[in-house]
């Protein structure tokens, strides 16, 4: 091959990656392509609570749409605790408490 081709060579894959730059350029410029449904602000996923248990673990519940998740975070690996929480409303503050179950842990000391 002679040089004149590796100059054309050259100047065209130069040329295809400015055009790539340029696109990229403007579809940022111009908000991209959203592939998110809803609107922009609004997210679908996050932490709602995060529980230090110690050092190594850490407990999340995570939401996403209407329900939530409990995990389990280790350096052994991640386990989803439970994943059939539903998201109910708030409940009024005006109304009793009914139904509760209070848990009582007791601790012995370490040797």
């Amino acid at each position: 091959m002679e040089t004149t081709n590796y100059l054309q060579f050259g100047a065209a894959l130069i040329f295809v990656l400015a055009l790539i730059g340029a696109i990229a350029l403007l579809l940022r410029a111009f908000g991209g392509l959203n592939l998110t449904q809803g609107r922009p602000g609004e997210r679908r996923l996050r932490v709602t609570e995060s529980l230090l248990i110690d050092a190594r673990r850490r407990i999340l519940l995570i939401r996403r749409d209407d329900e939530e998740y409990l995990v389990l975070l280790s350096p052994h690996g991640d386990v989803i605790l439970d994943d059939r929480i539903k998201v109910r409303d708030a409940v009024p503050t005006d109304m009793p408490m009914s139904n509760s179950t209070f848990l009582t842990i007791k601790t012995e000391p370490r040797l």
